[in-house]
């Protein structure tokens, strides 16, 4: 039962988990030992919301997750981005709402949350206008996780993020399937700040060489462990920049899937030295065999579990070779064949 969070208030001390058969329900056990609300697929009205905002119960909550409620339809929502009581709030999961740019302005003008960590507000609709407010936050010093996945912040709203200095401790950032270019890439791509960055997921977006190039080049984000780029336009001169760099030491997942990406760029991910702890390679792109050879004859991956080609590029005659071209001390899956340690 201690795993299931839909529909439950969650009392932190003591682990208490209460059911409850509807928010009215939720709303009478609030009390001031509650850390941590989570709603999920439930119909809010108005008044509901405002009440779980406005609690003086919840003066010491520490978790509000109130995702996939359709807020949407709520008149007023711009109560939660104008609280001002939840002074140890330190995650705020409200996504899958469709609640707009206007609900998301408050939330970046918001300087209550001072000890907030996880913002997830995915799927929101908050185009650009919501994502420069976002960005423009200098309270969230203590911001670790960034969820702005699917809301179509486009470059503008990219680079107010990126261009952010205040997220001195942010380790995660998702902001898949943005519409995002070179530009907000660049911008992205150049921040020095987020020196604890440990996952970037930048995949479904419209990032070419020149934005993948400054990501590339990045030389701050030294305990990078997950970098997802698939589904963009990467060509070889991005791919290169990319494979050529030798400051993520930590990483250990790399998703390239599905872009432009031929032989040079694959050589230079098989000539990397660096990315010793590198378990999952994804690059499924129209990678020819000399590229393919490339990639199975670096000796620093003794690490890799999965390496992802196309094989309809190489062929399957070809592939056989590239498979025992890998020196392994490991388990080994390429393409779901597994291949056994030598």
């Amino acid at each position: 039962m201690g795993n299931e969070i839909t529909s439950k208030l969650h009392i932190r001390k003591g682990e208490v988990f209460v059911p409850k058969e509807s928010v009215r329900e939720l709303l009478d056990n609030l009390s001031d030992q509650t850390r941590g609300v989570l709603l999920q697929e439930q119909t809010l009205t108005e008044a509901d919301l405002t009440e779980i905002v406005q609690s003086e119960s919840l003066a010491n909550v520490e978790e509000i997750t109130i995702a996939s409620c359709g807020l949407y339809r709520l008149g007023d929502t711009l109560v939660i981005g104008n609280n001002t009581t939840w002074k140890n709030l330190k995650k705020l999961d409200i996504e899958n709402n469709l609640i707009g740019a206007k609900v998301v302005e408050a939330i970046g003008q918001n300087v209550t949350w001072v000890k907030l960590e996880e913002l997830l507000l995915g799927a929101n609709a908050i185009g650009v206008t919501g994502a420069v407010a976002i960005g423009s936050n200098i309270t969230w010093r203590n911001l670790k996780k960034l969820g702005l996945r699917g809301n179509k912040i486009g470059d503008l709203g990219a680079e107010a993020i990126g261009n952010n200095v205040t997220w001195v401790n942010l380790e995660e950032i998702e902001l898949e399937r943005n519409q995002i270019g070179d530009n907000g890439a660049v911008a992205i791509g150049s921040n020095t700040t987020w020196k604890n960055l440990k996952k970037l997921e930048l995949g479904r977006n419209e990032i070419r060489d020149k934005g993948a190039e400054a990501i590339g080049q990045n030389v701050s984000w030294v305990n990078l462990e997950t970098l997802s780029l698939e589904i963009n336009q990467i060509g070889d001169s991005g791919a290169t920049r990319i494979g050529s760099n030798t400051t993520w030491k930590e990483l250990k997942k790399l998703k390239l899937e599905d872009n432009k990406i031929g032989n040079a760029g694959a050589e230079a991910f098989g000539k990397n030295p660096a990315w010793i702890k590198l378990e999952e390679l994804y690059i499924c792109n129209p990678t020819g065999y000399k590229g393919a050879m490339m990639l199975c004859s670096n000796s620093a991956w003794k690490n890799l579990k999965i390496l992802i080609l196309n094989t309809d590029q190489i062929g399957y005659e070809r592939f056989r070779a590239i498979k025992s071209n890998f020196t392994l001390e490991r388990d080994l899956y390429i393409n779901n064949y597994y291949i056994e340690p030598n």
